[in-house]
């Protein structure tokens, strides 16, 4: 019984000993452990916020991309307005057709301009039908390759090719042979909307 006095030093050693552990043990249960529990959450939202802030940064980055392409369409369309004829003339493109057929080697059999658009086609266009004949198939390619390069814009929605036609005439005037191949195309041309 005399080993639980308090005078007995020992039995002093281990009290502050253990008083001292349950003050330890309250401050880091009271006290530290909710701050370790805070800056856990402070970091989950720094994360957060940094994911944000990367996001904002890439759309930043992208609007500058989106802006830059959107003065160059803007430039290219007054380009393009430059280019387009304003109002349907179809003696310049059948004038436009016939240099693009003799620089090709191919012979032009029909040329058409129709005043009535398809269905679905814009207001500003000058739909065409043409025929071209060639004794050689790389012609053709030819041909379209230069219309696809052409003052305005051509945009062919039906194409055909058979051989063994010879519809103008049995003879080409470029090369004196049996046409072999025939085309019959559709399309439109593109006017300007500038007034």
């Amino acid at each position: 019984m005399n080993d639980l006095s308090m005078s007995n030093p020992k039995t002093k050693i281990t009290v502050w000993s253990l008083v001292f552990v349950l003050i330890a043990g309250a401050f880091y249960w009271y006290l530290i452990k909710p701050q370790f529990n805070g800056v856990k959450e402070l970091e989950s939202q720094i994360q957060k916020q940094q994911q944000k802030l990367a996001t904002l940064q890439l759309a930043l980055q992208r609007e500058k991309v989106l802006l830059a392409e959107n003065e160059q369409m803007e430039n290219r369309i007054k380009q393009l307005e430059k280019i387009l004829p304003p109002e349907r003339n179809e003696f310049l493109f059948s004038e436009e057709f016939q240099a693009v057929a003799k620089l090709c080697g191919v012979t032009i059999d029909n040329l058409q301009f129709s005043s009535r658009r398809p269905k679905g086609v814009p207001a500003n266009t000058v739909p065409f039908t043409i025929q071209i004949s060639s004794s050689r198939i790389d012609n053709i390619y030819y041909f379209f390759t230069h219309l696809a390069e052409f003052p305005q814009i051509v945009n062919v929605s039906k194409l055909s090719i058979s051989k063994g036609g010879n519809a103008g005439g049995g003879f080409s005037p470029v090369s004196n042979k049996l046409k072999n191949y025939s085309v019959n195309v559709s399309g439109i041309i593109y006017l300007s909307q500038r007034k």
